[in-house]
């Protein structure tokens, strides 16, 4: 049997709607990137003050939430070390200095807010709190520390595509969030992503996206004469994937409540096969409920090597992934010698198991099956 760590979900309709594209002959940023966007902010229910521009991926998403922030050098960004790379580099590649914040706890890496508290000085400007797996850090906390100190908030929340936390979306209590599209996250349109946030500053990212043009004249459906108020980057979005963002957004519901019943599959022959087997499964306390449930990532036990369980696994047609190597842990910060007793006592035992909505319940049980033998041997 062989397992592959993800799966897109794309069937004939996004071939028909590229198609419609490529057969339109106009591939740049137009009607559909714009009604992309627009659909992405009714089914989030943004409030009036808030809109969504479509950008080429949540890396250039980032970078343009710090610029339209005016962060820059000497400033600071406060991030979990507990996260994908892109959070520090961009904070790097705008000039400012990342400080990295411990996870809660073993069963939830979310950013620590008590940690956040003491890293927090006058230089600091933004939070940038990523909603790991899909599952809410502790935004109450954090935004009430964002409004007693003046910071920034940017959520992260390429996890989280339609996570919901009280009826309401995560992703949208920030200033500015993010949301990705790349290959292995919920829908995806190969690379892509999309800031949400105050309207101002939307209007502002929209022109820093595209070279920092302020289009002046309307000439024919196009706008040949313009203006240059701002350096800015080719940071646009194509209107294949827009297409390809809006037929996947009318599946998402039904792809995000396929991972929740995978999530109950894997919870039931771990409780058959793993029960004895020393392993933790953080979040689990979110399970049943309304998330976007986008990796399964557990620990296993402090004994058993990592490396040896994946060679094990891959040997077993099975493909696994490891979210995340703490950023502190990378040679480029290594030097640092940053410690975060939460982080450094777990992050070795994480691995995250397959997570799509194309699993069946027979591919669950040859995987939690094969990892207790494992365990075991």
């Amino acid at each position: 049997m062989q397992i592959p760590f993800y799966k897109i979900n794309y069937d004939n309709k996004e071939i028909i709607e590229a198609t419609k594209v490529l057969n339109s002959g106009f591939l740049t940023e137009g009607k559909y990137v714009s009604e992309f966007e627009k659909s992405f902010s009714k089914k989030l229910r943004l409030k009036e003050k808030k809109s969504s521009v479509a950008v080429s991926n949540c890396t250039s998403a980032l970078y343009l939430c710090l610029k339209a922030l005016n962060v820059k050098k000497g400033d600071e960004v406060i991030i979990p070390a507990m996260t994908f790379v892109a959070d520090s580099n961009v904070v790097e590649q705008i000039g400012a200095k990342p400080i990295f914040c411990d996870s809660i706890s073993a069963n939830d890496w979310s950013i620590n807010p008590e940690d956040i508290k003491k890293k927090i000085s006058k230089k600091t400007k933004v939070i940038i709190a990523v909603h790991f797996a899909g599952y809410p850090c502790n935004l109450k906390e954090i935004l009430k520390i964002c409004k007693d100190n003046n910071i920034f908030l940017v959520e992260d929340s390429c996890h989280a595509l339609f996570s919901k936390k009280n009826n309401s979306f995560l992703g949208t209590k920030g200033i500015l969030s993010v949301f990705s599209f790349y290959g292995n996250k919920n829908f995806t349109t190969g690379e892509g992503g999309m800031i949400v946030g105050n309207k101002k500053l939307i209007l502002k990212i929209k022109k820093l996206k595209s070279h920092g043009i302020y289009k002046k004249k309307y000439f024919n459906g196009y706008f040949p004469i313009y203006d240059v108020k701002d350096f800015g980057f080719n940071f646009r979005l194509t209107e294949l994937q827009a297409i390809l963002g809006l037929s996947q957004l009318k599946k998402i519901d039904f792809l995000n409540k396929k991972r929740k019943y995978i999530i109950s599959l894997y919870n039931k022959y771990i409780n058959i096969f793993l029960l004895d087997k020393k392993i933790v499964v953080p979040y689990n306390k979110y399970f049943l409920e309304d998330y976007s449930f986008h990796i399964f990532p557990i620990l296993i036990p402090r004994n058993i090597r990592r490396n040896k369980v994946i060679m094990n696994l891959k040997n077993k047609g099975i493909e696994t992934s490891v979210h995340y190597t703490p950023i502190t842990k990378f040679s480029i910060y290594k030097k640092q010698k940053i410690k975060l007793p939460v982080v450094d006592s777990f992050y070795k035992r994480v691995l995250t198991l397959p997570l799509y909505p194309k699993l069946t319940e027979k591919d669950i049980k040859y995987i939690v099956y094969n990892l207790s033998e494992i365990l075991s041997g």
